[in-house]
């Protein structure tokens, strides 16, 4: 995976992430550097994922510097949700939607989870029952943004196995 590609498709997220926050209502926009850097990694081996950690990672930081209340917080929660779908994902079938779809929607968890903590370590004065109730249409929004990128790079990324008396 190179720069040259990432690097232009997560600046057009980072460009209109504040844009569908304005449209959606109940700040239910998918965060879509997160979802396109969790499912690059459903995709590719960690070497060849590093890249889309790493520029979603910038972007996040970056995000969070001109947004968020706290900087760094989204970073750490990404590496996080990274890390568990690399580790999951040498586990499962990632050609099973049903599968991808429970790793990513449990990914997305631990990334607002993480998020919730750090926030909590800094000070916020939000418990968790009240933290998590704000969610839903994010998680919603992100699951479903997150499964029509996994259509999309299934179909070009993994090799269908062939079958012998089809050649």
């Amino acid at each position: 995976m190179r720069y040259r590609v990432i690097v232009p498709v997560f600046a057009a997220a980072f460009v209109l992430q504040p844009f569908l926050n304005s449209l959606l209502p109940w700040n239910s926009a998918p965060e879509l550097i997160v979802s396109a850097g969790l499912m690059l990694c459903f995709f590719y081996s960690p070497e060849d994922a590093l890249p889309a950690v790493v520029t979603a990672s910038v972007l996040e930081l970056l995000h969070d510097l001109a947004i968020d209340q706290y900087a760094g917080a989204s970073v750490v929660a990404l590496v996080a949700a990274a890390a568990f779908v690399l580790l999951v994902k040498q586990f499962i079938n990632i050609e099973n939607a049903l599968m991808t779809a429970g790793v990513y929607l449990g990914a997305i968890v631990i990334d607002y989870v993480v998020i919730w903590i750090l926030y909590r370590l800094a000070g916020s004065p939000y418990g968790f029952i009240y933290a998590m109730s704000k969610i839903p249409a994010s998680v919603i929004g992100d699951f479903l943004f997150g499964m029509i990128l996994y259509f999309i790079f299934v179909r070009r990324l993994i090799k269908h196995r062939r079958d012998r008396y089809f050649r």
